[in-house]
């Protein structure tokens, strides 16, 4: 496919002064099913055929991994191909290696263990999966085996990983960085994925920007050899786990749940439809502790008597904040714009009220009080929300913190944005007050 092939000629390039391969270490990400397993083997293959007695290692998450790839994989595909007879293939539990007769090359496996990779040599290592590995220690086998080889390269290819995967979002940042900077320094780096930014996950454009290996209704005659087919994304995208789906078709790094949710998601996808709010409408603004990333939230009652809630905005930076609440302010009938006082977001309010916005603050107690009436209205079907993603991700990885004998949601030790949930919680609490309670409160600036 043509992704594959621009894959190996950049990889492969040669430095005409020195006669080497420019780069020696290739870094890929890629979504699942795009045809990185063929290009491992044809690229494998190439070198082992290219010089005589070439060392070559594969690692993927686990040995057992490693092995069942190897050997139902490449070796499979091998005893397919035209190259049938032209090695041997030593199948000794611990031994494993494809020997190629006319130049005594072998291609063998390793684990990811402490010990793992440190033979005597390598030409060629593969780290594949890597965002299965917590740390760099493979690497850390592979490099000084191959440090006297002129000509050796090490291939670090994965899908998008998680939180977790400390390893490969370490690789994926020096690769961005290096092609940002146009400074390769020996790396060349391959990204196909969606940006961060991106939500429409349903959206076939979207699908086709990011999949490289995708056949779609009327593609050019550029993507007919590939393999994907677009009804087989349609199909997964409506059974598949959300945040799966887009780590695994549009290599999307997602946060890992490891706790139990706070509202049970069966239930939170029950209580969603795009019914409109009607004026008034309260705001709700929040701010991570980073100071990164800044969330609107809408809510308003309805024609059926519950609230509806929305995320406005989310965005990065606060230079954008004030012109955008103003806007919101002069659009609607407005019952103001609420803000935690122990919140990051709380330092924005000065700057926010000199603008002419109407900002109101909420001291930690109401702030929780806001967060357990957003419990009740949600599990008492008193509450609607838009299925918006943003807001669906963040109430899927919100936490709580005690206070007292209540709980707020955890803003600071959080590994995904939850300002969505912050800002559309407050906004809630704002817009379930009436006119009256709306009049009795003192902290409005």
């Amino acid at each position: 496919m043509p992704w594959q092939q621009m894959v190996v000629d950049v990889a492969c390039e040669i430095d005409p002064d020195t006669g080497h391969f420019v780069y020696r270490e290739v870094g890929l990400t890629v979504p699942r099913q795009s045809g990185k397993t063929t290009l491992i083997l044809a690229k494998n293959t190439h070198r082992c055929l290219a010089w005589p007695r070439q060392v070559t290692s594969y690692a993927a998450q686990t040995r057992n991994d490693s092995r069942k790839k190897w050997e139902d994989d490449y070796l499979e595909a091998l005893e397919a191909s035209p190259f049938k007879g032209k090695y041997k293939a030593r199948k000794t539990n611990g031994n494993e290696a494809i020997i190629w007769h006319s130049t005594r090359s072998r291609f063998g496996i390793t684990s990811t263990t402490e010990k793992a990779g440190h033979g005597s040599t390598l030409d060629e290592g593969y780290i594949d999966e890597a965002f299965a590995l917590a740390d760099a220690r493979l690497e850390q086998a592979f490099k000084p085996a191959m440090v006297t080889k002129r000509n050796a390269q090490l291939w670090v290819v994965s899908t998008a990983g998680t939180e977790k995967s400390f390893y490969l979002q370490s690789k994926v940042e020096k690769g961005r960085a290096a092609v940002e900077a146009g400074v390769d320094r020996g790396l060349c780096y391959f990204e196909w994925s969606a940006p961060d930014d991106r939500t429409d996950y349903d959206n076939p454009q979207l699908w086709r920007e990011t999949m490289p290996a995708l056949h779609w209704p009327d593609c050019p005659d550029t993507c007919r050899e590939h393999t994907v087919r677009e009804d087989a994304i349609q199909s997964d995208f409506l059974s598949m786990d959300l945040n799966e789906f887009r780590r695994a078709y549009l290599n999307q790094w997602c946060e890992e749940i490891t706790h139990e949710p706070i509202i049970d998601p069966e239930l939170w996808g029950r209580i969603h439809d795009k019914r409109a709010m009607k004026d008034p409408v309260a705001f709700g603004i929040g701010m991570n502790p980073e100071r990164t990333r800044v969330s609107i939230g809408a809510a308003g009652e309805r024609a059926d008597g519950r609230i509806g809630v929305e995320v406005v905005e989310n965005r990065p930076g606060t230079r954008w904040l004030a012109e955008r609440c103003l806007a919101l302010q002069a659009r609607h009938d407005s019952l103001g714009f609420w803000v935690d006082k122990s919140s990051a977001a709380y330092a924005l309010v000065p700057e926010l009220v000199e603008a002419g916005v109407k900002v109101h603050e909420l001291t930690t107690g109401e702030y929780a009080v806001a967060c357990g009436q957003w419990y009740d209205a949600a599990t008492e079907d008193r509450l609607r929300h838009r299925n918006d993603e943003r807001l669906n991700l963040a109430m899927l990885g919100a936490v709580k913190r005690d206070r007292s004998d209540a709980w707020i949601f955890e803003r600071r030790q959080q590994t995904m944005d939850i300002t969505p949930l912050d800002a559309a919680c407050l906004a809630r609490y704002g817009a379930a007050l009436n006119v009256a309670d709306l009049a009795a409160v003192n902290n409005v600036w």
